[in-house]
């Protein structure tokens, strides 16, 4: 009888440490190899710092909204929206949310990870977002991604948020796009992709502000990146703007990943 119940009992582990390997291999399988079926996932992901209550906000088809403004990714060459499949909270001190879709025959990835900026009194979310151009094929292409910033609407969206107004002002100085005089977005230069930004004239919130756009050629099995910061709005009633705007600018996503 003892042999028989340590029988049972190898059977029995061997079963779960099976099961647990085949649970494992399915989770740790590179994403674009995943099963894409029908979305079970959550309807949206809120991303904060570990020392601060406010958070970002990626929506279930992809929106990436900070309170202040909101981006929204399509194909560059037809301006259809991005699926955002296999919406998912990630690993690691940041927590990070992410998606992807096929574009051009590469992959393109969206992460995107909260940090804590400004000094106490002038808290406010900022979200670096990651964009991840991959070739796993054979063969070279060439990658056209446009992205569209929104000042953004509706209640159901992360707090403080920005209501719109008849005196919205939006400028860009080359490198950073503000609202009303506060860092809005900006895009990280150096080894990272800079996009086109074209400037316009939003009458409302769901107008857009500017149009980015990237061609990227992406040799045969290799990856290309591109990283935005997108900043939510101050919760000070006196926000020193231009040391925000230092921190916003000089905080880099190569800084998360290292955390």
């Amino acid at each position: 009888p003892l042999r028989c119940v340590l029988a049972l009992a190898l059977l029995a582990a061997g079963a779960l440490a099976q099961e647990r390997l085949e649970r494992d291999e399915k989770f740790w399988r590179p994403w674009h190899e995943r099963d894409t079926g029908p979305h079970r996932g959550p309807g949206a992901l809120h991303l904060s710092t570990y020392d601060s209550m406010l958070a970002g906000k990626v929506e279930l088809d992809g929106a990436i909204d900070s309170g202040a403004g909101v981006l929204r990714f399509y194909d560059g060459g037809t301006g259809k929206p991005l699926a955002a499949t296999g919406l998912r909270y990630g690993f690691g001190f940041a927590f990070w949310g992410s998606y992807y879709d096929q574009l051009d025959g590469a992959f393109v990835s969206i992460r995107s990870v909260a940090w804590p900026t400004g000094p106490d009194d002038d808290q406010r979310v900022a979200l670096a977002v990651r964009i991840a151009f991959e070739n796993p094929s054979g063969s070279d292409t060439e990658v056209h991604l446009m992205a569209k910033l929104f000042g953004g609407s509706g209640t159901d969206r992360p707090a403080p948020m920005l209501t719109w107004s008849e005196d919205e002002t939006f400028e860009y100085d080359g490198t950073l796009i503000s609202r009303n005089g506060a860092p809005l977005l900006f895009a990280e230069g150096g080894d990272m992709l800079a996009p086109t930004i074209t400037m316009h004239e939003p009458a409302g919130p769901d107008d857009p502000i500017a149009t980015l756009e990237w061609t990227v050629p992406v040799r045969s099995r290799e990856a290309r990146m591109a990283v935005l910061h997108l900043s939510g709005p101050s919760s000070s009633e006196a926000p020193d703007e231009a040391a925000y705007r230092d921190s916003f600018e000089r905080f880099t996503y190569a800084r998360l990943e290292e955390m």
